[in-house]
């Protein structure tokens, strides 16, 4: 199941860079893998990110209950085991909410792959990072034109103090990790950002190519693949008494 969200990725990519993402992935995993696949679901949980014009966000709830309903339908039909392929972070606490309720209920398990942890670094560059190095070559990959390369931009963490720096969800504090809830303007002025713990790393953002992604696209789709090959082999689970 391809989740994404649409909102800002800074002023270099589309409104609807994750679900683009989301539907390339799994159209690539769909031809060469023994799936089911439903069509791209492209609205999420982007709240912290509503500041910015063409964001659009639906309520925890609401979500929850429409990806529930969906997997319920699937399970009527058979389905037994689940990949949520969410190109969004936003989404991920839902999505293990539904994960733990299908597991539960039904003894149906999921799996919640997120394609900046599948590849934590390419190119020498963290993926981990909105609008980023890696995400600029990941949607160039499959809607090039929507890259707009004369505007990209990513700018480092943010400091609020002399000592405290920011990302969305946590203070950098003398090498002390303290979580926290931001909203993307709280730390970035143009919408792109960081998004990482380790140290930030300056990128030629023009060189995340097309092609540079087409690398990237085939990584994630090779190990999604072999995943899927083992995560069949699971044995089946009992529903909780």
């Amino acid at each position: 199941m391809p989740l994404g969200s649409t909102e800002q990725h800074g002023p270099h990519l589309p409104l609807g860079a994750d679900w683009i993402e989301a539907d390339g992935l799994a159209k690539v995993v769909t031809s060469r893998a023994d799936v089911i696949t439903t069509q791209i679901i492209p609205v999420g949980l982007s709240e912290h990110h509503m500041d910015f014009p063409g964001t659009l966000t639906v309520t925890r709830e609401h979500y929850k209950n429409f990806i529930m309903d969906i997997s319920e339908c699937l399970i009527r039909w058979g389905a037994k085991r689940f990949v949520f392929l969410s190109e969004h972070g936003g989404n991920l606490d839902a999505l293990s909410e539904i994960a733990l309720t299908l597991r539960t209920k039904y003894g149906v398990l999921s799996a919640i792959p997120q394609w900046w942890e599948i590849v934590p670094e390419f190119n020498n560059q963290p993926t981990m990072q909105h609008g980023g190095y890696a995400e600029i070559a990941f949607v160039a990959s499959i809607r090039p034109d929507l890259v707009k390369y004369e505007r990209a931009q990513l700018p480092p963490p943010k400091e609020l103090t002399k000592t405290i720096r920011a990302e969305l969800d946590y203070f950098k504090f003398k090498g002390m990790t303290v979580r926290t809830y931001l909203r993307t303007k709280d730390v970035s002025a143009i919408g792109s950002m960081s998004e990482q713990l380790h140290e930030f790393k300056e990128a030629d953002l023009k060189s995340a190519t097309h092609d540079v992604g087409r690398n990237l696209l085939q990584s994630l789709a090779d190990s999604i693949i072999e995943f899927i090959g083992e995560f069949n082999k699971l044995a089946p689970l009992e529903p909780a008494r």
